[in-house]
């Protein structure tokens, strides 16, 4: 299999200057699915790229919208509209995968759309047990409230997990391009 062209990424966050975060302060990259905005620790997020061609992975959940290749290794892509269970919406080009690097393990996620990236004081983060025994999910860490705006902050260890996945063998994809 063969990449016609690498996506370019439209922010590369491996440079943001963790020093400036002050302890009482989160930093999110958020995003739209659907209706709802979503955050996730820029810590976890490595790159935000613009969708590419993705190649279908045989046998795989129906979330796992397939993998593609990123400057020579193979990256597992999540649909994250599926993973939350919410209903189909066609690809515009205002998507983008949102690469998650969580404990070494990397991961893309598609979404709608990107919406920022923000600073916001934690105590504004309120977890999600404490809102409703409804917001229980093991994706959802907890609500943040900041101006107009409520965020569900997400879990990314969660949504990584897959229990019900193959690991994948890199070397049998030795074909992807860099």
């Amino acid at each position: 299999m063969t990449v016609a062209h690498q996506p370019s990424p439209d922010l590369m966050l491996e440079d943001w200057d963790e020093d400036e975060q002050n302890v009482d302060e989160t930093q999110l990259v958020t995003f739209k699915v659907g209706d709802e905005e979503y955050g996730l620790p820029i810590m976890q997020v490595q790159e935000i790229l613009r969708m590419s061609p993705i190649s279908h992975l045989a046998g795989a959940p129906d979330y796992v919208q397939g993998m593609m290749g990123l400057r020579g290794h193979v990256l597992l892509v999540m649909d994250l509209r599926k993973r939350l269970r919410l209903p189909p919406k066609e690809r515009v080009a205002k998507n983008r995968i949102v690469v998650l690097n969580v404990s070494g393990q990397t991961m893309g996620l598609t979404v709608d759309a990107i919406t920022s990236v923000l600073r916001l004081p934690t105590a504004s983060i309120r977890p999600a047990e404490q809102i409703s025994e409804v917001l229980r999910s093991s994706y959802v860490a907890g609500i943040a409230s900041i101006e107009k705006r409520l965020i569900i902050v997400l879990r990314a260890e969660s949504l990584m997990e897959q229990g019900d996945l193959q690991p994948l063998d890199p070397s049998a994809y030795e074909g992807i391009s860099k």
